[in-house]
């Protein structure tokens, strides 16, 4: 199943290419351009690593761990992100590829990536009603609830629990 499946860092270049690919699938959707400008923007900065799962070229899964508290877009920054400690988020799958294992790959490769940069730590948040995903990140050694706080994104409010999980 794994065969062709390839989890890598995607560099700032190849996040140009993805997201000019979602552009012109999705012409009319105006917060991929905007989505675009701002990851662009973290990935030259180097205040975030963006990881993707791809199969024969093709973008399947992607995630992105926030590095460094000079990030202007990661709320409540003061609870998960340190100097030793990086932020993960933005996780995606495409349907046809969910259930599979996939994600579960890249998440692997993310965590042994974040530790030989020096990361002893990892941080997640996940919306208390998400069952699933909570459980999920239970399953994967998020068990430390860190803080309990509000995101806000176009108006709304999310209340988010965010875990930590120690990889050094």
């Amino acid at each position: 199943m794994f065969q062709n499946y390839i989890t890598k860092i995607i560099n700032a270049s190849e996040l140009e290419k993805i997201y000019d690919k979602k552009i012109a699938q999705n012409p009319a959707d105006i917060h991929i351009p905007e989505q675009k400008k701002r990851r662009m923007k973290d990935a030259i900065a180097g205040t975030k690593v963006f990881f993707g799962g791809f199969i024969d070229d093709e973008l399947i899964c992607e995630a992105n761990a926030t590095v460094s508290a000079d990030d202007a877009h990661v709320q409540n920054k003061d609870y998960v992100l340190s100097g030793n400690t990086a932020y993960l988020s933005a996780f995606l799958t495409k349907e046809p590829y969910r259930q599979k294992g996939y994600f579960s790959k890249l998440y692997e490769f993310m965590e042994n990536e974040l530790r030989s940069m020096g990361f002893e730590h990892l941080t997640i948040g996940v919306e208390p009603e998400d069952e699933k995903n909570r459980l999920m990140y239970y399953k994967w050694g998020y068990t430390e609830l860190i803080y309990s706080g509000v995101e806000e994104f176009d108006d709304m409010k999310i209340r988010v629990c965010y875990y930590r999980k120690n990889i050094k």
